[in-house]
């Protein structure tokens, strides 16, 4: 097997190899936490009637959980491309599962225990905060977090799946297929809305609040094929905050390394302004 990823929050545990049998490709991914391999297969349970994703064959759970499954054809998404509406499509019909409450979904059950959305999604943000204590980031983190204790956000419980990114977005003539379900859940739909259009825009957050950016209409048109939300915009806002937050925590553990000195200060100085154009 060829090692093609390592996860630098567990150089040991958390890794992803590739593999051939009998002319055809496979994955084989290890994770020290059980249920990011749960989503995975959670995630092909829900959707295989309707959109194309990885369907595992073999799986176990233990001190190191692990599944395989055979690769999908195509590519990460061009979004140069004409497929962004189509890729709204997509998300939304991912979205189309729905359950009584928010939280991690249960493999045997397929439903979830009964909490709230902004509790949920709070938690979230404060790993994400705790992480950035004692980094180049803290003064941002405390700064968001307070702006974020002042905004509530909608009780909605629909399967999000959290990094619906070009890179996990497939693609041939068409969309061939969704991949990477591991940190998959219940919880706002405009949550992950908000993750693609900052993604989709090349930019950081703020730049996926562009109204007139042509790659956010198209995606829109794809997801909503109806008039947009009245608090669309007041949630992407929200989310994009939590976001940044997101950005700013993996960017500590991964790309300090990669960047020479000015590349990183300059990264983190893009970074920094950025909060203040969403919460000024």
């Amino acid at each position: 097997m060829t090692l093609i990823k390592i996860y630098a929050d567990d150089l040991n545990g958390n890794r992803t190899h590739k593999y051939t049998k009998d002319g055809k490709n496979y994955y084989y991914k290890s994770r020290t936490d059980d249920w990011k391999i749960k989503g995975e297969i959670i995630a092909s349970k829900l959707l295989k009637n309707k959109i194309k994703v990885p369907e595992p064959f073999d799986y176990g759970f233990g001190e190191t959980s692990y599944l395989s499954y055979e690769e999908l054809p195509g590519q990460s998404l061009d979004i140069s491309g004409g497929l962004i509406k189509q890729a709204g499509d997509y998300l939304a019909k991912i979205h189309s599962v729905k359950f009584p409450s928010a939280g991690r979904i249960d493999l045997e059950t397929l439903t979830t225990n009964g909490k709230k959305w902004n509790s949920f999604f709070r938690s979230i943000w404060n790993y994400d905060v705790a992480l950035l204590k004692n980094t180049e980031f803290e003064p941002e983190a405390i700064r968001m977090a307070n702006w974020l204790d002042e905004h509530m956000v909608r009780e909605d419980y629909s399967l999000i799946h959290v990094d619906y990114s070009k890179k996990n977005i497939l693609a041939e003539e068409d969309i061939s297929g969704i991949i990477d379900f591991e940190l998959c859940c219940s919880g706002d739909s405009i949550y992950d809305v908000s993750w693609s259009l900052l993604n989709f825009s090349e930019g950081l957050p703020g730049s996926n609040l562009d109204k007139s950016s042509r790659n956010r209409l198209k995606f829109l048109e794809g997801y909503f094929n109806e008039k947009i939300p009245e608090t669309f915009e007041d949630l992407v806002r929200v989310y994009s905050v939590a976001h940044l937050a997101r950005i700013m925590r993996v960017d500590v553990y991964l790309f300090k390394e990669r960047l020479n000195s000015k590349e990183f200060y300059d990264y983190k100085e893009t970074l920094k302004s950025n909060v203040f154009k969403l919460i000024s």
